[in-house]
């Protein structure tokens, strides 16, 4: 017993004989083997077949009397009638025409709709079978990806936790590959279409067109030039948004902004260069007749193409203006501490800066992601960058609309290559530093001036006016840039504005232009003539205007002075004939200046707000309500003295 091994197999027994019954046929010749092999198999084969036999009349004799039982058999028999009674019923109407002629139809369409299922089937296999494979893939990647974190974290199973958070990952995955990823950049609030717009353009003398718009002053009258470079992601059709018509024509000015090449409704120039933008500077005036000298002014980006005409063509200009200038982060002699807040300032510009340094053909990919070709989407995150006074003027209908345009007409061609030109002349290597635009000394020594002669190209610098203007809140260009350059250039004149953003004291914002052109050609007679406007008045002719002030004055005497002999004694303190002489009398004053405010409503016209009285028109519509109440109160008593004194007649 011990040497043999155990078989679980229940048929072990009967291979062990028929190995048995082998090894003795294998010991006789080869005649008898056959014969012995066969009866093997008939002896095998009897033994599960008698067995079978046996347990079928075990069963038999165990279920038939079951069957013959009185309550089964009746059973039966009632289905039995059942059955043939249904069938019965239901014949005529199986062989009813109509149902004939129903099932005949209802075959024809199952056979077409079999037909077209197998048409359809390997297309819509085609379609969807890669979509389907890829979230597969994905939602497998997934399973992996949420095990191996899993597994990581003590406390948890993964075999629980994985496939929920698998799962959910594959079936949002899923619908993406489905949906496919939208590419709206998001709604239009005011649907500007630039599309209409036709632009006035110069032909170059190296035969490129360039856009441009002209306001204020004609040519004849104009007494200083200005060139406007605008920032970046913008047009010519922004360039001092707001300003005022009439307040460029007092200072003589004569406003031109530009389209850079390749931007708006400028011909392209692929081989474009600081150098370059500031001949195309130079080639504008000419077309233009700007004179021999002409001043440039450029917001945020376009702070690059003013200082490249500073260093290259320094006896053209007449001065330069810079509204929040945008700075070369990568400039060499910036201290740690100003580099390290010129990166932070300038936030989501900041990888785009270091792939146009490093990698500069992926800055278009990069554009059109961000704002070239998703214009909504650039403007939305604008929004969100800037601080609360631009955000403030953004929302505004006058300079949004403005704003909007300008980009949109930025981008019309929708080639992104002009756009990263912009970009990558700024992060690149300028090819001059800001201390070469300082003033050289206007003698050289005598081995200079021979040097010179052989090839001394250095140009002279710029001794004129320098200013630069920059808001202390400027969220999108920081005011560590303009201070850099305050520091290397000691000339330049800096003007902080405290409080301010990127574009709140630029745009639309009429006192602050006026202190700008203030602070660049000086005072001029007549602005307050701008405070004024002139309308006509039911007396008058066209050929005749009167300034509303005038007009306003003349109405307003008259009811001031129809009140006068009804007003209680004492009621109207007697009041300095000039506010600032002695304290105001706000009923008086308040009366007056509400009726003004009103004539210059009816006439359609912004009133003005004197610094004198100090309250703004809400507050003159709210004393005017509490003067008239005054009023109505001292004609109620007046009536009443007047009845008292009749009575007594």
């Amino acid at each position: 017993m011990e040497g043999e091994a155990f078989d679980p197999s229940p048929q072990s027994s009967m291979e062990r004989e028929a190995k048995q019954a082998e090894d003795v046929t294998m010991s006789g010749d080869g005649s008898g083997d056959i014969f012995a092999k066969e009866e093997v198999v008939e002896r095998g084969m009897d033994q599960p077949v008698e067995g079978a036999q046996t347990w079928k009349d075990m069963v038999q004799s165990k279920v038939q009397p079951l069957l013959e039982h009185p309550y089964v058999a009746q059973s039966a028999e009632t289905v039995r009638q059942t059955i043939g009674q249904g069938t019965a019923k239901l014949q005529p109407i199986v062989n009813h025409p109509y149902v004939q002629k129903s099932t005949e139809m209802l075959s024809k369409s199952a056979e077409q709709v079999s037909s077209s299922a197998a048409q359809v089937k390997p297309l819509v296999g085609s379609k969807l079978q890669p979509v389907v494979g890829k979230a597969s893939e994905t939602v497998q990647l997934g399973k992996d990806t949420a095990k191996k974190i899993y597994n990581k974290e003590e406390g948890y199973e993964p075999a629980k936790v994985a496939p929920y958070f698998a799962g959910s990952l594959g079936v949002l995955i899923l619908f993406i590959l489905l949906a496919g990823w939208s590419t709206s950049d998001g709604s239009s609030k005011y649907n500007v279409d630039v599309s209409k717009i036709v632009a006035e353009k110069i032909k170059l003398p190296n035969g490129r067109h360039i856009a441009y718009v002209e306001q204020g002053a004609s040519r004849e009258d104009a007494k200083h030039n200005i060139l406007f470079a605008h920032g970046l992601l913008s047009s010519r059709l922004l360039g001092l948004s707001g300003v005022n018509e009439d307040l460029l024509k007092k200072y003589s000015v004569r406003f031109v902004s530009y389209d850079r090449p390749g931007i708006g409704q400028s011909d392209p120039h692929l081989k474009r260069t600081l150098n370059s933008s500031a001949e195309d500077m130079a080639d504008i005036a000419d077309s233009l007749g700007m004179g021999n000298k002409f001043w440039v002014m450029a917001h945020s980006g376009g702070a690059a193409y003013a200082w490249a005409a500073l260093h290259y063509i320094p006896n053209r200009l007449a001065g330069v203006a810079m509204l929040g200038p945008l700075m070369n982060p990568y400039a060499k002699n910036t201290t740690k501490e100003e580099s390290k807040a010129m990166w932070a300032g300038i936030g989501g510009l900041k990888s785009t800066f270091q792939f146009a340094r490093n990698l500069p053909s992926f800055v278009p990919g990069k554009l059109n992601k961000s704002g070239v070709k998703k214009v909504n989407k650039y403007m939305k995150n604008t929004k969100k960058r800037v601080n609360s006074k631009d955000r403030a003027l953004l929302e505004t209908d006058a300079f949004g609309e403005a704003w909007e345009r300008a980009t949109r007409e930025s981008v019309r061609s929708g080639d992104p290559k002009p756009h990263a030109q912009d970009i990558i002349l700024q992060a690149q290597d300028w090819g001059f530093q800001l201390s070469d635009i300082r003033p050289k000394p206007a003698k050289k020594s005598f081995f200079k001036r021979i040097f010179g002669i052989f090839g001394g190209s250095e140009l002279p610098g710029f001794s004129g006016p320098i200013h630069i203007f920059h808001g202390t809140e400027d969220k999108m260009v920081p005011l560590v840039m303009s201070e850099y350059v305050k520091r290397i250039l000691p000339q330049v004149e800096l003007h902080k504005l405290e409080g301010e953003g990127h574009y709140s004291w630029f745009f639309n914002c009429d006192r602050c232009q006026r202190e700008l052109f203030k602070t660049l050609f000086g005072e001029v007679a007549g602005l307050e003539e701008l405070d004024n406007p002139v309308v006509p008045d039911e007396t008058t002719t066209e050929a005749e205007p009167q300034k509303v002030e005038e007009i306003v004055e003349a109405k307003v005497e008259e009811p001031v002075k129809h009140h006068e002999h009804v007003k209680p004694e004492g009621y109207f303190a007697q009041g300095p004939a000039k506010p600032e002489e002695g304290p105001l009398n706000d009923l008086a004053i308040a009366q007056k200046e509400a009726e003004k405010i009103a004539l210059f409503k009816e006439a359609g016209q912004i009133p003005p707000i004197e610094s004198s009285i100090g309250i703004s028109p809400e507050q003159y519509d709210e004393l005017q309500r509490i003067n008239d109440a005054k009023h109505e109160e001292i004609e109620h008593e007046i009536e009443k003295k007047n009845e008292a004194k009749n009575d007594e007649l």
